[in-house]
C-alpha cells in the first residue's frame, strides 16, 4: 500500500512538471487511432469495394439473406457503392471524434477537482453551487463524494456549442489559452456531427433551406451529410479532418500545459482530500 502511494503521488509530481493529464492521453490516443485507421482507408479504392459486394452478394444469396430479383442500390451500382462506403468512414470519423471532445472538458474538470484542493473549494462555491455547502455531508462516502465532482465539472463545462464550453470551461480554471480558428472549425464540425446523427430529419426541414452544416475542404470541396463522394473527394475530405484533429490537439495540448502551470496538482487518498475540503470550508 505504501509503495502504491509513493507511486501515484510520484506521477502526480511529474503531472505538476508538464506531464499531460488523462484526458489528453485518451485524446492523444484517438488521433493516433483515427490517423492510422485513415491510413487504411485511404488505400481502398472503388474495385475492391466491388469485389467486397460480389462476395457479400454470393454468401446472401447462399445463406438466404439477399434474393437476386429484389438487390439493394449499393450491390448495383458501384459509383453510389463506393460513395456510401467511403460516407460512412467520414461519418464515423466524425462522429467518434466529437463523442470524445463532447465530455472533454468535463472530464479535465473532474480530474482536477481530485488533484487541487483550491480548485475544488472555488467550484463547490460556486454561486450556482452555493447549496452544496450546505448539503455536504460530514462524512466522506465514496458515492456522494463522486457525484459532488460530477455536478461541479458539469456545470463549468456546459455551453450550447463547443467554443461556449471551453469560454465556461477556461473562465473557472483562469486560464487564457485561446484559439478562434479552431473553436469555429470544432463548432461546425458538431453541428455537422448533429445533422449526420439525425437522419430522421425530412428534406423540407428547416436545416435544408441552403442552410445545411458542410466541412469545407482547403481546395473548396463542400461535405454535408448527402454529398455523394468520389475516392478523390474521399481523399481530400479525410485529409481535411486529420488536419483539424491535429490542430485540435496542439491547441488542447497547450491548455493543458496552461492548466498545470496554474493548478498544481497533489495527490492524497479521495478521503483525506474529502476531508481537507470541510475543513477550508469552515475557515
Amino acid at each position: 500500500m505504501v509503495r502504491s502511494g509513493l507511486m501515484a503521488h510520484n506521477k502526480s509530481l511529474k503531472k505538476s512538471n508538464g506531464e499531460l493529464g488523462p484526458s489528453y492521453v485518451t485524446f492523444s490516443g484517438l488521433v493516433e487511432d483515427l490517423r492510422n485507421e485513415s491510413i487504411i482507408m485511404l488505400q481502398v479504392s472503388e474495385d475492391d469495394y466491388s469485389e467486397f459486394a460480389e462476395r457479400a452478394l454470393e454468401s446472401g444469396i447462399e445463406k438466404g439473406m439477399l434474393e437476386r430479383e429484389n438487390l439493394d442500390s449499393i450491390f448495383t451500382n458501384s459509383k453510389l457503392r463506393s460513395s456510401k462506403m467511403y460516407t460512412a468512414f467520414v461519418n464515423y470519423y466524425i462522429l467518434r471524434l466529437t463523442a470524445v471532445l463532447e465530455l472533454y472538458f468535463k472530464d479535465s474538470i473532474k480530474q482536477l477537482l481530485k488533484l487541487n484542493i483550491d480548485l475544488l473549494v472555488k467550484g463547490i462555491n460556486g454561486a450556482e453551487n452555493s447549496e452544496l455547502v450546505e448539503k455536504l455531508d460530514k462524512n466522506y462516502d465514496p458515492k456522494t463524494y463522486l457525484g459532488y465532482l460530477n455536478r461541479i465539472a458539469t456545470y463549468y463545462s456546459c455551453g450550447k456549442k463547443f467554443s461556449g464550453k471551453y469560454k465556461k470551461y477556461s473562465k473557472f480554471l483562469e486560464i487564457e489559452v485561446s484559439n478562434t480558428a479552431i473553436l469555429e472549425k470544432l463548432d461546425n464540425l458538431f453541428s455537422l456531427r448533429n445533422d449526420i446523427a439525425h437522419l430522421n430529419r425530412f428534406s423540407d426541414d428547416e436545416i435544408n433551406a441552403g442552410n445545411r452544416p458542410e466541412l469545407v475542404t482547403e481546395n473548396g470541396f463542400k461535405y454535408s451529410r448527402e454529398t455523394l463522394l468520389s475516392r478523390e473527394d474521399f481523399h481530400e475530405v479525410i485529409k481535411t479532418l486529420i488536419n483539424l484533429t491535429s490542430e485540435t490537439a496542439k491547441f488542447l495540448k497547450d491548455v493543458e500545459m496552461e492548466i498545470n502551470s496554474k493548478w498544481a496538482p497533489r495527490y492524497e487518498s479521495p478521503k483525506y482530500h474529502y476531508t481537507r475540503l470541510l475543513k477550508k470550508l469552515d475557515q
